[in-house]
Formats: C-alpha cells, structure tokens, sequence
C-alpha cells in the first residue's frame, strides 16, 4: 500500500492547497479495512512525493488517495484469489519489498535514538570556516588548451601586455573571457591544493610567473586584490546541509556495524 502511481501524485500535488481539508474514514473492499490512519500515510507520502510539504490534505486529495487504494486493493485481492502470492517470484518480491520497509523503519528508528546534536554540526561548521580562510582573493585568470600558449601569454604579460585584454582575446573559458579574466572574490579553499599553493603567496597585483594546470586546461592566475573573508555562510545559513551531511554518515556507519555483525556464508 505504500506505493501510489506517478499520475495520482501529479493530480493530487496539483490542487492540495486548495479545497477543504480531508477527512479520512475507514472504508472495506470486499470486507477488508482500509483504516484512516492508511489513508492518512498514503496521503503524507504523495505531499512528500511533491516536494510542498507544507501543503495539507484536502477533499481532492483524499479522493484520489481513496481511489488508488481502491484499486490496489481489489486488484491485489484478485492476484490472491487466482493464486498469484503462491508463486515462486511473487514471494521473492514480497519478501524483498518487506525486508525494504523493515530497513527504512529502523534506519529512522536508529536516527530518532541518535539524532544530529547541535555541538556535532558546529564542530564541523567551524571545521569548514577554518578551511575556507581568513583572506579572499579577488582573481583573474586566462586559461588556454596548451602549456605553450599559456608560456606565450606570460611573455607578452612580462613585456607590459594588459592582462584583462589578454585574457579577452585568448581566454578559452567562455563565462570570464568578456569580463577579462574575472572569477571574482573566492576562498583559495575552492580551488586545488597546487593553485592555493599560488594564488596565497601572491599579492595585490602579481602574476604568478608559471601557468597551472587544470582538467579544462593551462591557467595564468593574478590576483587583483585581497580583503577579510565575508563570503562564507552564517552557521543558521549551513546547518540544514551540514545535519543532513552528518545524518547520512551516521547512517552509512549503523549500516556497515551492523552489515560486519551478520554471518554471511
């Protein structure tokens, strides 16, 4: 009962905010119950499944909601009348689709025991502050295909060529060629460890005097100026990604304990 067709997703996600709220009865098919709190979950799951989970049930879709498990149910009932849940696969796949449900509860059953703490992910914010630096860089750079073109334009750097009109004329990377060059203010932390190496020992208005190499090409890298960092996010800002990072390492950590506590043979 937990599955519900993509097109009665569709249809109920489209109008769940509008129309009275629903209210969901018990109700049989052949006798057997389809409970409120089913039809409930059903429900939940399809605003979940339409990514506004602020939206609540309504008649509309607790319309839909009763007609798919209508049909699942009568249909399911059918398969077991002419013998299907007897068949060697079909026990296979419920087996499989139990053991699937049985994972999930206890993969939120473990969380709700061991949740994120507030300490775990300021610990890690302050890890990722730290690693982003003290200093942005305001930078340029003029990236070509070969070693020898990035050489050449050093040359013409070196004899008092424009770095901007430079960049404009041989620059390959099309989204800062225009622009001279500009990749604006950034935290070495986003770039290699051999181009942070560089761009931290320049100053206001150097050149580095070798070109570095990237998977898109040969790079001349200047830095135009620098100032205290401001562009990394307020703690509020990350904590939603850095729970849902921790979260999922935790998670991937329950499951090999228990996965290196199985006998396999």
């Amino acid at each position: 009962m937990r599955f519900i067709q993509a097109a009665v997703i569709a249809a109920a996600a489209a109008v769940a905010a509008a129309g009275a709220h629903a209210e969901f009865k018990d109700f049989t098919v052949n006798g057997q119950v389809i409970s409120k709190d089913i039809q409930e979950r059903q429900a939940q799951q399809v605003i979940a499944g339409s990514h506004t989970p602020d939206v609540k049930p309504n008649e509309h879709l607790e319309g839909q909601v009763r007609d798919w498990l209508i049909r699942v149910t009568a249909v399911a009932q059918y398969a077991k009348k002419n013998g299907l849940d007897k068949d060697k696969d079909v026990k296979a796949d419920l087996r499989t689709t139990a053991d699937y449900v049985l994972y999930n509860a206890a993969m939120a059953d473990w969380m709700k025991k061991n949740p994120v703490t507030e300490k775990e992910m300021r610990a890690v914010y302050e890890k990722d502050k730290a690693f982003w630096g003290n200093t942005e860089y305001n930078i340029r750079h003029i990236m070509v295909k070969t070693e020898k073109e990035a050489q050449d334009i050093l040359a013409q750097l070196k004899k008092g060529g424009d770095f901007k009109t430079l960049a404009d004329k041989y620059s390959i990377d099309e989204d800062t060629a225009a622009i001279g060059g500009d990749l604006g203010w950034q935290s070495p932390s986003v770039f290699t460890e051999d181009f942070r190496s560089v761009i931290t020992k320049l100053k206001k208005g150097e050149t580095a005097d070798k070109p570095l190499k990237s998977a898109g090409g040969w790079h001349i890298i200047r830095v135009e100026g620098t100032r205290k960092a401001e562009l990394f996010p307020k703690f509020e800002e990350k904590k939603a990604e850095i729970e849902q990072v921790l979260m999922q390492q935790k998670l991937n950590q329950f499951v090999e304990d228990v996965v290196k506590s199985a006998k396999i043979k």
